[in-house]
């Protein structure tokens, strides 16, 4: 059995002014599972506005725009008859082309500079599941010193709470 995932992407970016700040990236996506092979292209669009409120940031992207996976495999038929014509019902092969698109996701997200670090919130909202919004804050000790480190604690919340699963949602603390 054999796996392989790969991404390569370029990007771009632009300041606008000294408050809005926006870029685009293009990605090549590939993935294998044994024989059947995924390929596809997309892009990301996103932007960044420090707004009129002092200390506070507005960021959004668009992630996964493009085209749908395709998958390309050909596998053995197993009703192939050989001693039968070749034809429509009776091909030696069955040729396998798949298409799904990428899962798109809308995000936004809002950032507030406090005094020793920043206070955080996204909502993402794909469009194939459920909104999740995280929370988060970072906190810095001596951030110019060499000796200097951060402390950080985020939240996810990803819907109606699923009693059967054992995860938590705390997402982070480092």
């Amino acid at each position: 059995f054999n796996v392989m995932l790969g991404n390569a992407g370029v990007g771009f970016s632009r300041m606008f002014s000294p408050r809005l700040r926006a870029g685009i990236a293009a990605k090549a996506i590939f993935q294998k599972l044994d024989t059947v092979a995924y390929n596809t292209f997309g892009f990301d669009l996103g932007f960044i506005l420090k707004t009129g409120v002092q200390k506070l940031s507005l960021a959004g992207s668009l992630q996964n725009l493009g085209f749908s996976v395709k998958a390309n495999a050909t596998y053995p038929n197993p009703a192939y008859d050989s001693s039968l014509p070749t034809g429509p019902g009776n091909e030696p092969s069955i040729e396998l082309k798949e298409g799904a698109p990428l899962p798109l996701t809308a995000r936004i997200g809002f950032g507030y500079q406090l005094a020793s670090g920043v206070a955080a919130l996204d909502i993402a909202i794909p469009i194939d599941n459920k909104v999740k919004v995280s929370a988060g804050l970072e906190w810095w000790y001596q951030r110019s010193s060499p000796l200097g480190f951060a402390v950080r604690l985020g939240y996810k919340y990803q819907g109606a709470p699923d009693y059967n699963d054992l995860g938590t949602n705390l997402a982070g603390l480092a």
